[in-house]
């Protein structure tokens, strides 16, 4: 039982971790704008666990350039109150932990 006030933690962290390493995912752009825009949320939960591969990032070109696109958009800055050289140092500690796929 948790003591009175000690926060849940994000749906992403309940996942049972024996088998995390062992599931390949495809994260759709939306998950990585809202891991982006708040950071104490399950989307940055579930980014944390791929960055520490916990999980297998499947990623294709088109999508890469997809995150790129979507997460640079100024209002998604503005909400994280970002700088693009924070998010693309994001986006690329993300590609350096993927499994590249093609899409055929």
């Amino acid at each position: 039982m948790r003591p009175e006030g000690d926060p849940q933690p994000p749906a992403a962290v309940l996942v049972d971790l024996r088998y995390a390493s062992q599931m390949r995912l495809v994260v759709v752009t939306d998950v990585l704008v809202a891991g982006i825009r708040s950071p104490a949320g399950a989307s940055a939960a579930l980014l944390v666990l791929l960055l520490k591969r916990r999980a297998t990032l499947l990623l294709s070109v088109t999508l890469a350039f997809e995150y790129v696109s979507a997460c640079l958009r100024a209002e998604h800055l503005l909400a994280a109150k970002a700088n693009e050289a924070d998010v693309r140092e994001l986006i690329d500690a993300i590609i350096d932990v993927v499994e590249p796929i093609e899409v055929h």
